[in-house]
């Protein structure tokens, strides 16, 4: 079955945003594979956002760091990638309780 496929069943079903990116990264992930792993710089460029904004999806698990040392912070191009297509929801609270969806 090919992910589109997935993606397109889980939403029929009403599977939560975040439990679909969830069950699309278990999928997705391949042991024993090696991780590429891009810089900041690189993770700022794809997802076209600043380095505020980075710190809070990192805050919100939304992005996950691998720190190297104290200043060397390296991202999972896979992760990045699905987040930059789309394939995880973004949002965003303005008010406790409330929630807004980014416009598309």
């Amino acid at each position: 079955m090919s992910l589109s496929i997935l993606k397109t069943v889980l939403e029929d079903l009403k599977v939560p945003a975040s439990d679909q990116a969830e069950i699309m990264a278990i999928i997705q992930h391949q042991p024993g594979k090696r991780r590429k792993l891009i810089s900041r710089g690189e993770t700022l460029a794809l997802l076209g956002i600043s380095a505020p904004t980075l710190r809070q999806y990192i805050r919100r698990g939304l992005v996950h760091e691998f720190r190297l040392s104290a200043r060397k912070i390296r991202f999972d191009a896979d992760e990045i990638e699905r987040l930059a297509c789309g394939m995880v929801q973004i949002s965003t609270v303005t008010k406790p309780g409330e929630e807004v969806m980014p416009a598309k």
